[in-house]
């Protein structure tokens, strides 16, 4: 979960969505993995740009990509992991090839994730493997397609 202080609070600098607040900093309550999504926008025809999103929360990443949006398109999608989840004792962000959801049992928020990155071992785990949960059956939500999609046509990643 993100959060801020209020004086961190203040209206965005720029011409952008009505309401849109800028932040000068953010906190993140728990060492857990996080998404840094780098998001494709059209400004006006055969302008694009583009803008960052950070989302802590698998479902809502999920929600994302099941949506559609003209004019808005999910360029890359990185993870970002502290050392106990990758394994290494140091925070690491990796670029996002696959992530797989097992759900156990009629309960959404139940779900856990296998995540596959482009880093050297390539997989990790939204909590402790126990040799049980993560053989289960799995269903992947988000492959990340090798090629470049323009505004207007889906996600580069979507949900399957």
């Amino acid at each position: 979960m993100f959060e801020t202080h209020a004086r961190a609070v203040r209206g965005s600098p720029f011409d952008s969505d009505k309401g849109l607040l800028a932040l000068d900093f953010v906190s993140q309550r728990f060492h857990a993995e996080w998404f840094y999504i780098n998001q494709g926008i059209e400004l006006a025809p055969g302008e694009t740009s583009s803008r960052m999103l950070l989302i802590d929360d698998p479902h809502e990443l999920k929600a994302l990509l099941s949506s559609r949006t003209t004019g808005a398109w999910i360029q890359e999608i990185y993870l970002v992991t502290p050392g106990d989840v990758n394994k290494t004792g140091s925070w690491a962000i990796d670029l996002l090839i696959e992530i797989s959801e097992i759900s156990s049992g009629s309960n959404v928020s139940s779900s856990d994730f296998i995540y596959r990155t482009d880093s050297r071992d390539g997989k990790c785990f939204s909590k402790k493997t126990d040799g049980i949960w993560e053989n289960l059956p799995s269903k992947t939500i988000y492959r990340r397609n090798l090629q470049d999609l323009s505004p207007g046509e889906p996600s580069i990643g979507a949900i399957l």
